[in-house]
């Protein structure tokens, strides 16, 4: 892994993520680019729905290549009290990692 000059992570990613219209292809090549500065086995493109408690999962993406999915994936309480605690009361971040949902 490299060291990354803070506007050029942004500006990779930002490539990575546009240069598709089909987010398995972007997310592929984000997940490849993430490869090189930080480690990074897979991405996932989820949607939170709090009243249902669960994360429709939409795509996935890892080195070998990337897919769509559509899978509703349900939430141990712990992990639905641990995003309400850091999501919700500061208005939604754009972006939330669940490194495992066993610990949360």
């Amino acid at each position: 892994m490299k060291s990354i000059d803070t506007n050029e992570f942004y500006r990779e990613v930002t490539k990575a993520i546009s240069s598709s219209l089909k987010i398995e292809s972007s997310l592929h090549r984000l997940v490849l680019y993430l490869r090189t500065v930080m480690p990074a086995d897979e991405l996932f493109l989820g949607l939170f729905n709090a009243p249902e408690g669960s994360i429709r999962i939409i795509a996935s993406a890892a080195e070998s290549g990337g897919e769509i999915l559509d899978k509703v994936v349900p939430l141990p309480k712990a992990a639905l009290a641990a995003i309400e605690k850091v999501l919700l009361p500061t208005a939604a971040p754009p972006a939330f990692i669940i490194r495992d949902l066993a610990v949360h």
